[in-house]
């Protein structure tokens, strides 16, 4: 009697749902991907004005790199007040558009869970096997969320450093201010890392980074006004 075999493949497959555009202070249009229970905007901030019309000090952004024209691409990068507007509680709306915030570290987290990553040396600050999951095509992205983030680089104490080669991304808590740090440079173990931001970092006006929001939880965000 012949003997018949049936091999099953499983693959991973991210969910995904684009939930339309959302636009800043000054008219920038940002697409909005949802992953899981969480919306989040597909490009990098790069706007001038906060949510209510205030205009930002010109000492608390800086073009990436230096050069304006690839703001539209790489969003701006910010520093602490700059990013902030003063704000210090838990749901930090600063420079986001209308009911997004800057995401906390256990935004990141969640996310970071949903897309399967590696925890393993979450002891470390890495999560693992995930990098080519949110970093945009051009750099060797798979596409599989659709987050497209770049290596806008940064800048500290007026100098720049790892445009096109490197992202970091605030995350800010009341009690908890870390830094998504995404090298762009081909590794096997497809690092993402979230690192504590030294103390004197934390409040800095010399050190820019970009900014990537998520939309807002009602719930969360009053019982934190």
């Amino acid at each position: 009697m012949k003997k018949f075999f049936i091999v099953v493949i499983i693959s991973f497959i991210i969910p995904k749902l684009n939930f339309g555009q959302v636009f800043d202070f000054e008219g920038n249009t940002y697409d909005t991907i949802q992953l899981g229970k969480q919306v989040w905007l597909k490009q990098n901030i790069r706007s001038k004005k906060y949510s209510d019309g205030k205009i930002l000090d010109s000492k608390n952004y800086k073009c990436p790199n230096g050069d304006c024209s690839k703001a539209d691409s790489f969003g701006l990068i910010y520093n602490y007040s700059g990013l902030t507007n003063g704000e210090n509680k838990k749901i930090v709306n600063g420079i986001c558009p209308l009911g997004y915030s800057i995401p906390t570290p256990q935004n990141w987290h969640e996310l970071m869970l949903f897309l399967n990553a590696d925890t393993t040396y979450l002891w470390k600050d890495a999560y693992n096997y995930v990098k080519y999951k949110i970093i945009d095509e051009t750099y060797g992205g798979t596409g599989e969320t659709d987050l497209s983030i770049l290596p806008a680089g940064i800048n500290v104490n007026d100098v720049y450093n790892g445009f096109g080669s490197l992202t970091n991304i605030r995350l800010i808590d009341s009690n908890t201010h870390k830094s998504v740090y995404i090298s762009f440079v081909r590794n096997s173990a497809e690092t993402v890392n979230v690192y504590n931001l030294a103390s004197e970092l934390i409040k800095s006006n010399s050190y820019f980074q970009s900014c990537r929001c998520i939309k807002t939880n009602l719930n969360t965000s009053i019982e934190n006004l």
